[in-house]
């Protein structure tokens, strides 16, 4: 339907800041980090923007419930309106999009309307192969392919057991591309290596960075060791059981280097010494010491929502052959 964009590609974001400018009504179903960084660029255009996303918090699944709350509230104060726990039912319009009608029955006027709804791997071609397709291809911690020698994946096509979290793992931001390939070399080369890169996201929005390094559960509990949910700079670690899971901050590069540096030693035994400044002398401390800074504050665990556990991966703008949109 005319008016209705996806984002794959440099050319569809052309086409996209081409059609958007002041005043446009901009309705980006899919509250993801790819939702929020092109609601964000629309608004400053000075369009109009809605994201409808069916979690209860944008970005959740890479923020976690309480973090993404945090940042829901920024793009709400933004200018953004954003409606969650509701679906999109259908698309409506005569010569191209006019109106996006929610589960709820309720109707957004719209000119564009971007997709965000996400990707899934394009293992159609492998089907026969023999290999092990579950979300992706099934790989061990050397991204060997389960089910076929010398065969191995690379990218957003593998998911592998991370040495790190001791599960299966698919990671599609690029900087994972790039760290596949060089496990895949070593291990063709006759290298034995483990892929145990810390997982790692940053996206461009609300005036700043965010970085997520590690994996930030729903279980988990969150403090902030830098600023608040209340501010517009902040460093806030992630964990439970002893154990330091993830490091996130948002314009807060400077105060986020400790804690990145103590969630890499992770990697080595458990006598290697903390970063200066840190209360915690080995990085298995406890928790509590781990995360004890002056003026640092927390958050309780929450329970994550039903509708978290649907299946659906985020919309990022890699065009490569092993994915597709749906």
């Amino acid at each position: 339907m005319p008016g209705v964009h996806v984002l794959r590609s440099a050319a569809d974001a052309a086409g996209l800041r081409a059609s958007c400018g002041a005043g446009t009504r901009l309705v980006v179903i899919g509250g993801g980090f790819i939702g929020a960084e092109v609601a964000w660029a629309a608004l400053q255009l000075g369009a109009q923007v809605t994201i409808v996303e069916t979690l209860p918090a944008l970005m959740m699944r890479g923020l976690g419930p309480d973090v993404g709350a945090v940042f829901t509230g920024m793009h709400r104060r933004a200018g953004i309106d954003v409606r969650l726990g509701v679906g999109v039912a259908g698309l409506e319009g005569v010569d191209k999009v006019e109106t996006v009608r929610l589960t709820d029955g309720t109707g957004i006027d719209a000119d564009l309307v971007v997709l965000g709804l996400g990707t899934v791997p394009e293992t159609g071609w492998l089907t026969s192969s023999g290999l092990d397709l579950l979300d992706g291809v099934v790989c061990d911690e050397r991204l060997a392919a389960v089910g076929a020698d010398n065969v191995y994946a690379v990218g957003d096509l593998a998911r592998w057991r991370h040495p790190r979290y001791d599960n299966d793992v698919r990671v599609e931001h690029w900087t994972n591309a790039v760290d596949t390939a060089a496990v895949v070399a070593a291990n063709l080369t006759g290298t034995w290596t483990a892929h145990d890169a810390l997982p790692y996201v940053w996206s461009d929005q609300l005036g700043a960075r965010l970085q997520v390094f590690g994996r930030i559960r729903p279980q988990d509990e969150v403090r902030y060791v830098h600023g608040d949910s209340t501010t517009q700079r902040f460093v806030a670690v992630s964990g439970g059981k002893g154990r330091l899971q993830a490091v996130l901050e948002f314009g807060a590069v400077k105060q986020l280097l400790p804690y990145r540096k103590l969630l890499l030693a992770r990697r080595s035994s458990s006598s290697r010494t903390a970063p200066t400044g840190s209360s915690c002398q080995t990085t298995r401390c406890s928790w509590t010491r781990c995360t004890t800074l002056s003026g640092s504050t927390s958050t309780r665990p929450r329970q994550q929502s039903s509708t978290a556990s649907t299946k659906r991966a985020r919309s990022r703008p890699w065009p490569g052959p092993s994915r597709r949109s749906r």
